[in-house]
C-alpha cells in the first residue's frame, strides 16, 4: 500500500525528471544554449533520484557490507549469524535505514551492557571504541 509521502515524493521526482529531459528554448539563442547546459548538468542527478525512487533494493549505506558478511557466514555455517560487531557510524546508518523504510528498530542491550540493533536475523553489537565504519566478523552465541 502506498503512503501519502510515497505518492507525493514519486510525483515530485516524476515532475522534475520529465521537465529536465525536455529542452527549453528562449527567443534569444544564447539563452537557449545556456538553459540546455543547465539542464544537461542536472539531468544525471535527476536520473539517479528517479532510479533510487523506483528501485526495489533497500541496500544503501552499510547494508551491502553487512549483507556480504552475513552471506559468507551463511555459506560457511548454513545459518545466519547471531551477532556481528559494528562501529558507531554503522549503528547510526542502520538506525536511519530502519526509520527511512518505515520499520521499527529493535534496540536492546546485550553482554557487557552494550547497545545492539537487529538487522534481519542478526544482532549488531555496537563497539564504540572501534572505528566508526567497522563491520566485524559475524559470530554465534558462545
Amino acid at each position: 500500500m502506498l503512503t501519502r509521502r510515497d505518492l507525493v515524493l514519486g510525483g515530485a521526482v516524476g515532475a522534475f525528471s520529465s521537465s529536465a529531459v525536455r529542452p527549453v528554448f528562449a527567443q534569444d539563442d544564447s539563452a537557449g544554449r545556456e538553459a540546455m547546459q543547465i539542464l544537461n548538468g542536472i539531468k544525471p542527478s535527476i536520473e539517479r533520484l528517479a532510479a533510487l525512487a523506483s528501485s526495489n533494493s533497500l541496500a544503501l549505506g552499510y547494508v551491502p557490507a553487512l549483507r556480504d558478511a552475513f552471506t559468507k557466514y551463511l555459506k560457511a555455517n548454513g545459518k545466519f549469524p547471531d551477532y556481528c560487531e559494528v562501529g558507531m557510524d554503522v549503528f547510526y546508518d542502520i538506525y536511519d535505514w530502519h526509520i527511512k523504510n518505515h520499520l521499527a528498530p529493535e534496540i536492546g542491550r546485550v553482554l557487557e551492557n552494550r547497545l545492539s540493533i537487529k538487522l534481519m536475523f542478526t544482532q549488531l553489537v555496537v563497539r564504540y571504541e572501534l572505528n566508526g565504519n567497522h563491520v566485524g566478523i559475524p559470530f554465534d552465541r558462545i
